[in-house]
């Protein structure tokens, strides 16, 4: 198994969807971090609306009118990222998991896996009966 790393991850999402902005890129961290947190709570129809609001407010920013990337905004979004990378550290650590294993192992899935481009640079899978099967098979193996 490949040990992935930023740059592997990188170079296969480009090599998959294309070139993107970093606010797309950003907004679909927003995508699967609102998965994770609705994984922590029970499912209600108060948490269904606040979960269904904050992504029709990311559909918004479809709309907004993209910054230069200048050197002052890449640095700012670069700590931003950091602090990002840092909270996912913390959380990782709180549920015992180490989290280079998780992305080594969950890329070996999205490898396996059939994507649709979201013309923005990034995408979304579209097989899960394959991913499941490979789970499966990975389970499986002593």
């Amino acid at each position: 198994m490949i040990l992935e790393d930023q740059n592997s991850v990188s170079e296969w999402a480009i090599k998959q969807f294309g070139k993107p902005t970093p606010l797309a890129v950003l907004r679909r961290m927003c995508d699967e971090v609102l998965e994770g947190m609705e994984l922590c709570v029970v499912s209600n129809q108060a948490t269904n609306t606040m979960f269904k609001a904050f992504r029709l407010g990311l559909e918004h920013l479809d709309n907004y009118e993209l910054k230069n990337t200048n050197v002052d905004v890449t640095e700012a979004i670069a700590e931003e990222l950091a602090d990002a990378t840092i909270v996912g550290y913390h959380a990782a650590g709180i549920l015992g998991v180490v989290l280079v294993d998780e992305v080594t192992r969950k890329m070996d899935i999205n490898r396996r896996r059939r994507w649709k481009s979201n013309g923005d640079g990034t995408g979304q899978h579209v097989d899960e009966d394959i991913v499941m099967q490979g789970a499966d098979e990975e389970e499986s193996l002593p």
